[in-house]
């Protein structure tokens, strides 16, 4: 592997971080077109040696997704969330 390699790898805001492209049928399960995670190092011989497990986990969500289970504490505690609006929000609910 060179350390010249940038698969995988962007430059955000002087620093790099890992970017997976997430396949168009799976854009609307993940909310996104690209997975995004931050190496928070400027070193692509680190980010390098860094990137790898990441990509791996990315790769694990899309196929999860795929699967049709995803597992994203931040994703389920939105749908709870929305639950409640939409539960305090029904009429049959009088508000309460």
């Amino acid at each position: 592997m060179s350390t010249a390699d940038k698969r995988y790898l962007e430059w955000h805001g002087g620093r790099l971080r890992v970017v997976v492209s997430v396949p168009r049928n799976l854009q609307s399960k993940l909310g996104k077109s690209k997975l995004k995670r931050s190496l928070k190092t400027d070193s692509l011989r680190v980010a390098n040696s860094l990137k790898w497990p990441i990509v791996s986990e990315l790769m694990k969500q899309m196929r999860l997704a795929a699967q049709g289970s995803v597992h994203d504490p931040l994703l389920e505690e939105a749908l709870l969330m929305r639950e409640e609006f939409v539960r305090r929000e029904s009429p049959d609910n009088n508000g309460c």
